[in-house]
C-alpha cells in the first residue's frame, strides 16, 4: 500500500517538532505565553537559592494558597502539571530581596524608596472583581523574595499575593527569543 505524500509530510512535520520540543525541553528551553514578561522562549537554568539576586528574572511555582487557588479559577494563573497543586510555573523578576523594605500601595511598588515601573496595583480585574487586599509593607524577610514584573502593568505577581518563599524558584531565566 502506498502512503500519499501529504500523509507522510505531515507524519514528517509532527515527529520533527515534536521531537525538537522534547529536546528543547531538556536543554531547558521554556515557552512563556504570558504577559508579565515578552513572550517567546527562555533558556531556564535551576538556580540555588543563593543564587536568586535582585533583577534575576526566575521561574516559580505559585504557592498552594486561598489567593493562588482564586487567582486560577478566575484564570488569571495557568493550570500546569509542572508545579505542585495543578499551576503551571511563572516567569517573574526577583525585584526585591531579603532586607529590602517594600512599600506597597494602590500607586505602586516601592523598594528602598525606588518606585517599580508598571506596578500601580488594580482594585479589580477586568470583570469588576475585587482583587486581594495590599500585601503587607516593610522588610522582606530572610527565605523571602518579592517577585514582580516592570513590563505588564496587569502582571498577576508580588503586588498581589506579597513576598513567596525563595524556594518556590526553581531556575534562572534568559529569554533567547521573543516578541515585544
Amino acid at each position: 500500500m502506498k502512503i500519499p505524500t501529504f500523509r507522510l509530510a505531515l507524519a514528517l512535520v509532527a515527529t520533527v517538532t515534536v521531537g525538537g520540543l522534547i529536546a528543547g525541553h531538556s536543554y531547558g528551553l521554556r515557552w512563556n505565553k504570558t504577559a508579565s514578561l515578552p513572550p517567546g522562549i527562555y533558556q531556564v537554568t535551576e538556580a540555588a537559592p543563593s543564587e536568586i539576586e535582585r533583577g534575576s528574572m526566575v521561574m516559580f511555582c505559585p504557592e498552594q494558597s486561598e489567593v493562588q487557588l482564586e487567582a486560577r479559577e478566575r484564570g488569571y494563573l495557568p493550570w500546569g502539571f509542572a508545579c505542585p497543586g495543578g499551576f503551571a510555573p511563572l516567569f517573574k523578576i526577583a525585584m526585591a530581596m531579603p532586607g529590602d523594605v517594600v512599600e506597597a500601595t494602590p500607586a505602586g511598588i516601592t523598594i528602598n524608596g525606588q518606585p517599580v515601573a508598571n506596578s500601580s496595583r488594580l482594585e479589580a480585574d477586568s470583570e469588576g472583581r475585587a482583587l486581594p487586599p495590599l500585601p503587607t509593607s516593610g522588610e522582606v524577610p530572610p527565605g523571602m523574595v518579592w517577585l514582580l514584573s516592570d513590563y505588564a502593568p496587569r502582571s498577576w505577581d508580588s503586588r498581589y499575593f506579597g513576598p513567596v518563599p525563595v524556594d518556590t524558584v526553581y531556575g534562572l531565566a534568559r529569554p533567547v527569543w521573543t516578541v515585544e
